[in-house]
């Protein structure tokens, strides 16, 4: 089993500026219940980064947003494996009031 596990997320801007966020879900079996987060999830087998951020943003709020590849680094987690996080930029054009949140 491999200790290395590629995961995306993207960090959406609007047209003021502020960052989208959105709080975890509780659940006690998920990393990080309740701590605030920005969208993404890990690359499944087969897909490019870059295919998987796409993925994760139509899963997570129904929408295809235009994002660009911005850096890769590595980040240790409580569960002993290391994270490979391939983050995206992008520009989301309308307000949070018109999203969907699928946790």
């Amino acid at each position: 089993m491999s200790n290395r596990v590629s995961c995306v997320t993207a960090i959406l801007y609007n047209p003021q500026g502020k960052l989208l966020l959105y709080q975890r879900d509780t659940k006690p079996t998920l990393s990080f219940p309740g701590y605030w987060s920005t969208l993404g999830g890990a690359v499944e087998l087969g897909e490019t980064p870059a295919e998987a951020i796409r993925r994760e943003l139509e899963e997570e709020i129904e929408l295809e947003v235009p994002v660009q590849f911005w850096k890769v680094f590595e980040r240790p987690h409580s569960s002993g494996i290391t994270i490979i996080q391939y983050v995206f930029v992008g520009y989301l054009d309308r307000p949070v009031t018109e999203l969907v949140l699928n946790q």
